[in-house]
């Protein structure tokens, strides 16, 4: 078929020179804008929709209509009788072969189209996009594999995250409340802070070890935080639209512990606090918030946010502190620090023994560096850490520490979660030897 007689099959009329005519004056753009529109009758209900539309005389394959509701939101198994040609079901062009139900929001303009073979009698199949005001299957995101099994008994509609090993889904907690607005406490596991963080959006209960069901699994979904992470027992307030990140603290082990005071925040830090921060959506109300499956983890290294990797780089900035020169032959020195990725430096200038303790309160990756400038070698004692745990002398904590003269080393002062219940302070000494 040549394709003047396309255009004369399509219902145009006129001589081939009228076909040029139209090709000539942008025939392709009028030929889209010759679709009919018509209005959904005031009559109709949210399972009956009637319309009067011009130019539609006969129901075959391809007739295709733009259809504006400015009635009521289609119900479950509605259909649609343009011109009195018989009422017809109505099909979505993204899912399987089951009726739409509501899909067809009041004040949306749709375009269907009348399909004779995909069932009985024919239907209309409606044609659309990512619906994002409602959970419907077209935009969110569900898992497709049921293979790990709970780390813990939990509950209804709430976050789980991959754990540090990957092999279980650690639950944001095991609070058996059916209300969102109840306090809950934060699960303390360790979770893999790059791995899959998943919604629960079933009632149901899933015990520990079971596995959980891909079914009720979804990447990508509008949920209710508070079932997640009340912390206060009132209806959570988010400010919305902004975005909402997962507080964490992160391990020596690479994995992370959410924060148990204060799960979720809204804003990222303007000082390095030692914490990640992973980014979970955006929230659309004062209680719910939409998850993204893409979650992007970051930090503050001291001069600005930064996308966390695993470990912070080596500390490349200047100490925000003045160096502490210590000449005396036996001195004691209490050091702190006030955040993470800090160092001090001691310069021992005649000292031959020093007694130090070590404060760093929950920041991790801090560093001392003691340069013995003197002539002598220098000892120097560990007497106490601010978080218990580990007893001074055992395992990666020295009970003391020689210096040799115009030598230097650095002592690294971590702070990390034991047995998922206790902060502990670790001191490790480096190999490496400066000359100074």
């Amino acid at each position: 078929m040549s394709a003047y007689e396309q255009w004369l099959d399509n219902g145009n009329t006129g001589t081939f020179d009228d076909f040029l005519a139209y090709i000539l004056s942008g025939g392709t753009a009028k030929r889209a804008s010759s679709i009919p529109q018509g209005a959904v009758n005031a009559s109709s209900t949210a399972t009956v929709f009637t319309a009067t539309v011009d130019g539609i005389t006969e129901l075959k394959d391809g007739v295709c209509v733009f259809l504006k509701n400015g009635v009521v939101t289609s119900a479950a198994g509605f259909t649609i009788n343009i011109n009195g040609l018989g009422a017809k079901p109505v099909y979505s062009n993204m899912s399987a072969a089951t009726a739409e139900t509501t899909i067809f929001n009041i004040n949306y303009t749709m375009l269907f189209v009348y399909d004779e073979t995909r069932v009985s009698g024919g239907c209309w199949i409606c044609y659309r996009g990512y619906d994002t005001n409602t959970n419907t299957i077209g935009y969110q995101l569900r898992a497709n594999s049921g293979t790990l099994k709970a780390s813990d008994k939990f509950y209804r509609y709430r976050l789980l995250f991959s754990s540090a090993d990957n092999t279980k889904w650690v639950p944001a907690n095991t609070s058996s409340s059916t209300n969102a607005t109840a306090s809950r406490s934060v699960n303390q596991r360790a979770i893999n802070p790059f791995g899959r963080i998943v919604y629960y959006g079933a009632t149901g209960a899933v015990e520990a070890n079971a596995n959980v069901s891909a079914s009720s699994l979804w990447d990508q979904y509008a949920v209710t935080l508070g079932y997640s992470f009340n912390r206060t027992g009132a209806a959570l307030v988010l400010t919305y639209p902004a975005p909402v990140y997962l507080k964490c603290a992160p391990q020596a082990d690479g994995s992370a512990i959410i924060d148990a005071t204060n799960p979720y925040v809204q804003a990222l830090p303007s000082t390095d606090d030692g914490k990640i921060y992973i980014y979970l959506g955006i929230a659309y109300s004062a209680t719910n918030v939409e998850i993204v499956q893409c979650k992007p983890v970051f930090y503050h290294d001291g001069t600005g946010i930064r996308v966390w990797t695993g470990t912070r780089p080596l500390v490349t900035i200047d100490s925000p502190y003045a160096a502490i020169t210590l000449s005396g032959a036996s001195e004691t020195l209490s050091v702190t620090f006030s955040g993470g990725r800090q160092y001090r430096r001691v310069i021992l200038n005649g000292t031959t023994t020093l007694s130090m303790s070590l404060d760093s309160s929950v920041y991790s990756e801090n560093m001392v560096l003691l340069e013995n400038t003197g002539v002598s070698d220098a000892v120097v004692t560990i007497t106490d850490l601010a978080k218990g745990g580990v007893t001074v002398g055992e395992g990666y904590v020295p009970a003391s520490i020689e210096v040799a003269a115009g030598e230097a080393l650095v002592l690294e002062y971590e702070v990390y979660r034991e047995n998922d219940s206790t902060d502990i302070g670790v001191v490790t000494m480096s190999s490496a030897i400066i000359n100074v």
